[in-house]
């Protein structure tokens, strides 16, 4: 008897592995074609494209994420690049996310921020001298805003008459002293913590000392005092 000898696979396997191997070749020869073939049939069915990759991406998380950290590791300054592009064009999502974060964990952020200023004073220093240099207008604005909002809360009692080259100098959060321009930026004060009060009241009533002054001595002396 003749022993039949039945074939391993069917013509249309067969067929189906030749054309396999033809793909494969073709895609090795021409690379740049294929990818302009497939980024075109990607863009025909976007949407059915974007819903098979999200369930992809579900059912294989382990591998999508070992699949991101090797191209990390592969293009690190691709990323870097590409990730900063992207924060430039939607720059108003990045700040609404940062704003929402920080609101939802100040603790975390104010101890983070704590730490990278007292890592990195001199870098923060040669930020903001920058930012002033470049933005003058903002800075000189935030500046006077500040400035109000605080002298809301003073008191405005003056121990002399305003004139011509003057500027008032609060001696404590209630009287006020007019004293010259230059003398009142000579010496830096603070009334809210006491930095440098005493060098500038004690400058203050020296120069209210040479005018004709209608305030009693004894006013004068306690608000000296006090």
């Amino acid at each position: 008897m003749t022993q039949l000898c039945l074939p391993l696979f069917s013509k249309l396997e067969i067929k189906k592995v030749r054309n396999r191997i033809k793909t494969r070749r073709h895609r090795r020869k021409d690379r740049e074609h294929c990818r302009e073939q497939e980024r075109l049939r990607r863009n025909k069915n976007l949407e059915h494209f974007r819903e098979y990759q999200r369930t992809w991406y579900k059912s294989n998380p382990e591998r999508m994420r070992e699949k991101r950290k090797r191209s990390r590791q592969k293009n690190p300054e691709h990323i870097k690049e590409y990730r900063r592009q992207w924060r430039q064009k939607h720059r108003d999502k990045c700040a609404e996310y940062e704003r929402r974060y920080r609101q939802n964990h100040r603790e975390v952020t104010n101890k983070t921020r704590k730490q990278w200023y007292s890592k990195n004073q001199e870098h923060w220093r040669e930020l903001r001298r920058r930012y002033k240099e470049r933005h003058p207008d903002i800075v000189r604005a935030g500046k006077q805003r500040y400035v109000k909002n605080k002298r809301r809360y003073l008191g405005f009692i003056p121990l002399n008459q305003y004139s011509e080259g003057l500027e008032g100098h609060h001696v404590d959060k209630v009287h006020v002293v007019y004293i010259p321009k230059l003398l009142h930026e000579s010496i830096y004060h603070n009334v809210w913590n006491g930095h440098g009060m005493k060098a500038i009241n004690a400058k203050a009533f020296e120069f209210l000392a040479q005018q004709s002054l209608t305030v009693p001595l004894l006013e004068i002396a306690c608000i000296a005092t006090s």
